[in-house]
């Protein structure tokens, strides 16, 4: 008894599909994308058991050779290799179809080797050696064609997407011959390379030719440097960090090199103050903490290299200019609003505040621009009026002599207290 299963290897097989059907006990392809063909039948084996019947319901028709032959007045033949068949039905050639047997057509695959080219950081070359018969066909036109053999070449890679390098991944590309060599992007990682043919061995089940390569240690170098502000936490202070890599000073910013993971990398970064960019600071980390205590623009440099390949780039740094404002007034009365004495500040690289009462009592100081005073005396609450503020400061910036900004500040600043 006939069991229905598709591409077996072990069972003899009955399926339909469009005009025909097909008995065969090895696998097979029925494509019907072929140009100029109602029909190609592709077996892996033709036996005396392999057969295509029409499946319509006319009873007036033969079956002819390409050639002109006349073959058999039955809806059902047993087809041979590289011939090419014509469906006549009430004598007019109404169905076009051809067959190859696969097993055939042999195709082989000795070896694939690395080859690097003068460009290896960018590029390698894959160098295979195979054979691959040719699947010759001919249309209803008789025009001859031949059915691509698609070889497939698989890889793994990592790849950098939602900000950092992810773990590695398969990969594959295909490739229709003849060719000699096949280009392949540098890899970002440690990888074999295999090459496999063809489609239609996969496509059928039948277990596909293969060559590998021994693994490619990878040298292709490829960064892509963050900066990250520090961003301190006082509320009081402008600017703590912009949307690039700027803010108030000292500058505190973690670097990142974000490299590819291979195990042959060197770092190199270079720090300019673009004011003077023929001098500069330089580390070797792959990662990093620098403080800018300067205000300006920088320029940081990174070069991460393997043994063979270098890869540069840069991100470009700012330290925003002092400042320093007082106020004259606040209203410690527990409402979230303005309840601490704070000055409002950015960039300051020293500071001191002293705060003292109508007789000359200090009742507050504090090195920290980011803290403020609570108009509390001991823990208690101080009385509403004028206190007297002395403040000295020392900005990141320079002046025009090249010297530190500094600020000297005094005034009144008033306590209040709703009832």
């Amino acid at each position: 008894m006939k069991k229905l299963i598709l591409f077996s290897f072990c069972f003899f097989a009955l399926v339909v599909n469009a005009q025909f059907s097909v008995s065969s006990d090895n696998a097979y392809l029925h494509k019907t994308d072929v140009a100029n063909l109602d029909a190609l039948f592709l077996f892996n084996g033709i036996s005396a058991l392999t057969e295509i019947t029409y499946t319509g319901d006319e009873s007036v028709l033969e079956w002819q050779t390409f050639d002109g032959q006349f073959y058999s007045n039955s809806k059902t033949i047993s087809p041979e290799d590289g011939v090419g068949y014509i469906l006549k039905i009430n004598d007019i050639d109404t169905y076009f179809i051809w067959v190859i047997d696969y097993q055939k057509h042999p195709i082989s695959i000795t070896s694939l080797t690395i080859v690097e080219a003068d460009d290896k950081c960018d590029y390698i070359k894959l160098i295979p050696v195979y054979t691959a018969a040719e699947l010759v066909y001919q249309d209803k036109n008789k025009v001859t064609h031949t059915l691509p053999r698609v070889f497939t070449v698989r890889y793994q890679n990592v790849e950098f997407t939602n900000e950092a390098w992810g773990e590695p991944k398969d990969k594959s590309f295909t490739k229709t011959p003849p060719f000699t060599e096949l280009v392949v992007n540098a890899p970002f990682c440690d990888t074999k390379y295999s090459i496999e043919a063809d489609t239609y061995a996969t496509e059928m089940n039948i277990a596909p030719q293969i060559a590998e390569t021994v693994l490619y240690k990878a040298i292709a170098v490829e960064a892509h440097p963050k900066g990250t502000v520090s961003e301190r936490t006082a509320k009081n202070e402008l600017e703590r960090s912009g949307s690039d890599i700027s803010g108030s000073g000292p500058l505190v910013v973690d670097f990142e090199s974000r490299v590819n993971p291979i195990s042959t990398n060197f770092y190199e970064w270079f720090i300019y103050n673009l004011k003077s960019p023929d001098t500069y600071i330089r580390y070797t980390d792959r990662d990093f903490r620098y403080t800018f205590t300067e205000s300006g623009s920088y320029r940081v440099k990174l070069v991460a290299s393997s043994s063979v390949c270098e890869y540069v780039d840069s991100l470009d740094v700012k330290v925003l200019e002092s400042f320093l404002d007082v106020p004259n007034v606040f209203t410690p009365n527990g409402d979230g609003i303005n309840d601490e004495f704070r000055v409002a500040f950015k960039s300051l690289k020293s500071y001191s505040c002293q705060v003292f009462n109508r007789w000359g009592r200090k009742v507050f100081s504090s090195e920290d621009p980011g803290k403020g005073w609570d108009g509390r005396i001991n823990g208690k609450l101080a009385a509403p009026g004028a206190y007297y503020y002395v403040i000295q400061a020392v900005g990141t910036d320079l002046d025009k002599d090249g010297n530190p900004i500094k600020y000297k500040l005094s005034g009144d600043i008033n306590l209040l207290r709703g009832k």
